[in-house]
């Protein structure tokens, strides 16, 4: 199964979004993230996946949204509120074309063919306007 970790950034009323460099998405509006590596844990990867792709240090505050794959059946997505704690923003540009910070009121005005994923982007937002964060105690390891 491939488990890809996204965060939503947030800073004040507005959260971070990356354009898409990649051939398979690009220029379209994201999150930031992307799969967990081998032997890496869920929290560890959400927060090197912000860093690699924002150059933002981060700490997570819970979970946003846990979704899996309609069209893919081995792919489950585990999106967390996080808030920047260091860094400025730095990516790599063979991979993200830009980032920026918008609002809500900013992204209901996009338009949807410019989302990655745009249903389960729009399920996202539907939840970050609900305040929706449940705790990161819901994660739990086992052998």
């Amino acid at each position: 199964m491939n488990v890809i970790v996204t965060v939503c950034i947030k800073e004040k009323d507005k959260f971070l979004i990356i354009q898409e460099g990649i051939p398979k998405a690009y220029g379209l509006w994201n999150l930031p993230g992307g799969h967990l590596d081998d032997n890496e844990s869920i929290i560890d990867g959400a927060i090197r996946e912000a860093k690699e792709e924002t150059g933002l240090d981060v700490e997570l505050i819970g979970i946003l949204s846990i979704q899996r794959s309609l069209v893919n059946e081995n792919i489950v997505r585990i999106v967390f509120n996080a808030k920047k704690i260091s860094g400025n923003i730095t990516y790599d540009k063979n991979e993200i074309l830009d980032c920026k910070w918008i609002t809500i009121e900013e992204f209901e005005k996009m338009n949807i063919n410019t989302l990655r994923g745009s249903d389960t982007f729009l399920d996202i937002v539907e939840n970050i306007k609900d305040n929706k964060n449940y705790s990161l105690e819901m994660i739990k390891y086992f052998k």
